[in-house]
C-alpha cells in the first residue's frame, strides 16, 4: 500500500459535527504528495432527520482537495498501482436477488448545502513533455434533495476555476429526481488555448 497521513478525526456528539483534516495520500516513495485534501466536515442534523425520517446533513464542506497525476514517458500512471488493486481485487459477493418493489424510491436524503472550496489539481504528461492546471477549484450546491414533494426542486450547481491560467465557470440547473428530468448548462472559458487538450482528443474520423 501507500503511506497515509491524517492530521486528525474529531466527531462532536452534540453538534453531529464530523470533521478529518490533513489527509493524504503518499507516492511509494512515502515523501511525494499523490492526493488529498486539508478539511473535511460533514453536519448531520439529526433533530430534522428524526422529524423528517431522512437522513438530513446541513452542510457538506471540503477544503484543499488536490492531486497529482503523472503520464509517464511508458504510458503508465503514477496511480497505476492503486488502479490495478482494484481491479484484481476479487468481486464482492452478490446477494441474493429480490424481486424488485414497485415504486420502490430513492433513499430519503436531504443536504441542506455543499461546498468545495480552495481545489487543485495537476495533471503532468511526460509522453507530451506538457501539464494542464486547474486551480482555486469552488464549487456551490445550494440544496439537493430526494424527499417526496421535492423532486421539482431546481438544483442550482456552480463552479469556478483557472484551467491553465484562464478563467473557467460553469453554471446550470437541473431537476435530477423529477418525473421528467431536465437541465441546463453553461460554460465560459474565454481566450483558451485549445491546442494544449489536442493530443487528449479523439482523432477524427475518416
Amino acid at each position: 500500500g501507500r503511506p497515509v497521513r491524517v492530521g486528525a478525526i474529531t466527531l462532536n456528539p452534540f453538534t453531529a459535527r464530523l470533521r478529518v483534516r490533513g489527509l493524504e495520500v503518499f507516492e511509494p516513495d512515502g515523501a511525494t504528495p499523490a492526493f488529498g485534501f486539508a478539511d473535511a466536515a460533514v453536519n448531520l442534523d439529526p433533530v430534522m432527520s428524526v422529524l423528517r425520517r431522512a437522513v438530513v446533513v446541513s452542510a457538506v464542506e471540503l477544503r484543499g482537495p488536490h492531486a497529482v497525476v503523472v503520464r509517464h514517458a511508458d504510458g503508465t500512471l503514477n496511480l497505476s498501482d492503486i488502479l490495478e488493486r482494484r481491479s484484481a481485487a476479487p468481486p464482492a459477493a452478490a446477494p441474493p436477488e429480490a424481486a424488485p418493489e414497485a415504486g420502490a424510491a430513492l433513499p430519503r436524503l436531504l443536504i441542506s448545502g455543499t461546498r468545495v472550496d480552495a481545489g487543485w489539481f495537476i495533471f503532468r504528461d511526460e509522453q507530451q513533455g506538457a501539464r494542464q492546471r486547474l486551480m482555486g477549484l469552488h464549487i456551490e450546491v445550494p440544496r439537493i434533495s430526494t424527499l417526496p414533494g421535492d423532486g421539482d426542486l431546481l438544483v442550482k450547481p456552480y463552479l469556478r476555476a483557472d484551467l491553465n491560467g484562464r478563467e473557467l465557470v460553469l453554471d446550470g440547473s437541473a431537476k435530477p429526481f423529477a418525473v421528467t428530468r431536465s437541465g441546463t448548462t453553461l460554460l465560459r472559458l474565454q481566450d483558451f488555448d485549445l491546442t494544449a487538450l489536442a493530443p487528449y482528443l479523439p482523432s477524427p474520423r475518416t
